[in-house]
């Protein structure tokens, strides 16, 4: 009896632990599964890294068969040549999209003044800055709009376009479509939300501009049906009185660009380049962040080659600086005689924007026209040990 039991007893744990390894069995599945996804992915991920390395590898092989460095002198290059092979590979390899030529102008801008448009299209896949302005304010659009370019116009436009950017001259793209009688890219504009009534240097309106019957017929319309009776009050006042904005406490960051630039309209706020510089200047420090989300850059320079760093280091202005600098000003960028930053701030003299100048990576020994550095503009015992310690020579 009690073997039999014992037999009855050992059947079912045999058949239990069977039921036991049944019941593991698709657990271990899945894990292995899982193991093999991981795989799959990790090998998937190396792949890719070993390609793009052989793809670099083959495109520096290929530009040093033909002489080819890769430099932002080759890319401005091959963009002005139209060589889109060369850009390709230069890219591949490893050159910045964004390279400047003269008169700091972007690769995009090159290739846009250059009428290339295979190449404007490249670099727009490659998602470079569209909005970037040279030294002379010109933006992608700026310049399509003065090289009467309608069909690149439209390509840029396919992106986050500034369409109301403004040159050192006070010319907005539209000023500019309305001078060269280009129909097509007035009415492209005026539908992307062009404004209107932006003065430029002169005081003149695009309408003003205008000497095509049918530019101002299109320009006329388009005041009327916009209820608009001559400029803005802004436009009109050109205002360089300290600004007191009503809102002092608005969240600037999370306006829209239109947004942004209405509160300075409402505040008699001319939307220009050299406006801008004197805000910096006069440390309104609200309305130079409005600016800047209203679509100018930090690097926008006035028509002296002036950018707005430099204009809050002549004032020793560290908060400002430190503003400017979080939104990608250039501390090393040039006015017209090549000077920068930190010799103005060297000249007045500012030890506190020297040092911080000289923190965030601006170049002691840079020189200007006539071969002075840093160092030779330096007036105080301070700012001088600051500079030889960081290098000036």
């Amino acid at each position: 009896m009690s073997e039999d039991n014992n037999l009855k007893n050992s059947g079912e744990n045999v058949q239990e632990a069977a039921v036991v390894r049944n019941t593991e069995k698709p657990v271990q599945g899945n894990g292995l599964f899982g193991i093999g996804c991981i795989l799959i992915f990790a090998i998937f991920i190396g792949w890719g890294m070993y390609k793009g390395a052989v793809n670099r590898d083959e495109a520096k092989k290929a530009l040093a068969a033909k002489g080819v460095e890769v430099s932002d002198a080759s890319v401005i290059a091959s963009v002005k040549k139209g060589d889109h092979e060369t850009l390709k590979q230069l890219l591949t390899a490893g050159a910045n999209a964004e390279a400047k030529g003269d008169n700091d102008s972007s690769a995009l801008i090159v290739s846009v003044t250059e009428g290339k448009t295979d190449i404007v299209k490249q670099l727009l896949a490659a998602k470079v800055n569209v909005n970037f302005k040279n030294a002379q304010g010109v933006s992608a659009l700026i310049a399509a709009a003065d090289k009467n370019n309608a069909q690149i116009a439209g390509m840029l436009f396919n992106n986050t376009v500034e369409v109301n950017a403004i040159d050192n001259s006070g010319n907005t793209a539209l000023i500019y479509a309305a001078e060269r009688a280009n129909a097509e890219l007035v009415k492209m504009l005026l539908s992307k939300g062009a404004d209107l009534r932006i003065k430029n240097n002169k005081g003149e309106t695009a309408l003003a501009a205008a000497k095509a019957d049918n530019i101002k017929e299109i320009l006329t319309a388009a005041e009327k049906s916009q209820g608009i009776s001559g400029a803005s009050p802004a436009a009109q006042a050109g205002s360089t009185a300290s600004v007191q904005l009503a809102s002092s406490s608005a969240d600037i960051e999370k306006l829209s660009p239109a947004e942004a630039r209405k509160k300075l309209e409402a505040s008699n706020v001319q939307y220009n380049d050299n406006r801008f510089i004197e805000a910096v200047s006069k440390n309104e420090t609200e309305a130079v962040a409005l600016f800047i989300r209203a679509g100018l850059h930090p690097n926008t320079k006035n028509a002296d080659g002036v950018n707005s760093l430099m204009a809050a280091s002549k004032e020793g202005n560290v908060e400002m600086m430190k503003f400017l600098l979080s939104k990608n000003a250039n501390v090393n960028a040039k006015d017209k005689n090549d000077a920068t930053a930190l010799m103005i701030a060297a000249e007045n003299p500012k030890p506190d924007a020297v040092k911080l100048l000289i923190e965030k990576g601006a170049d002691v020994n840079a020189k200007d026209k006539k071969g002075r550095n840093s160092l030779n503009f330096a007036v105080n015992e301070d700012v001088k040990k600051a500079l030889s310690a960081a290098g000036a020579k």
